[in-house]
């Protein structure tokens, strides 16, 4: 198995974060369907942090509850397997309820490791 920098993984995560925040600004669930390139980046995005996610070491993992490594895999592997079936309002909840307090949980991390 390659071993993967947890720090890289993180800025990953975060960077992917901060994409799917950039692209669904402004953008309202409703317009989705008219606008399906948006939609297959926005849902990449989010495949990309649980990829990530899923590169992080567990003793990382749970050395860091607040950050929902598990989710975030779970959300990329649905994505992933049951691609025929993605809702998008699940998807929309995701990045708009719980993708800011993630970059605000990751941003802690990386800052306080560069000190």
């Amino acid at each position: 198995m390659t071993r993967h920098d947890p720090l890289g993984s993180l800025e990953d995560m975060l960077r992917y974060a901060q994409d799917a925040l950039e692209i669904a600004e402004g953008w309202p669930l409703e317009a989705q369907e008219a606008d399906r390139w948006r939609t297959f980046a926005l849902v990449h995005c989010v495949e990309l942090i649980g990829e990530a996610a899923s590169r992080v070491p567990a003793t990382f993992r749970e050395s860091h509850p607040g950050i929902p490594f598990g989710e975030a895999i779970g959300m990329r592997n649905r994505l992933i397997h049951a691609y025929d079936s993605i809702d998008m309002a699940v998807v929309w909840a995701v990045v708009r309820n719980e993708l800011p307090p993630l970059v605000a949980a990751l941003r802690e991390i990386l800052e306080g490791r560069r000190d």
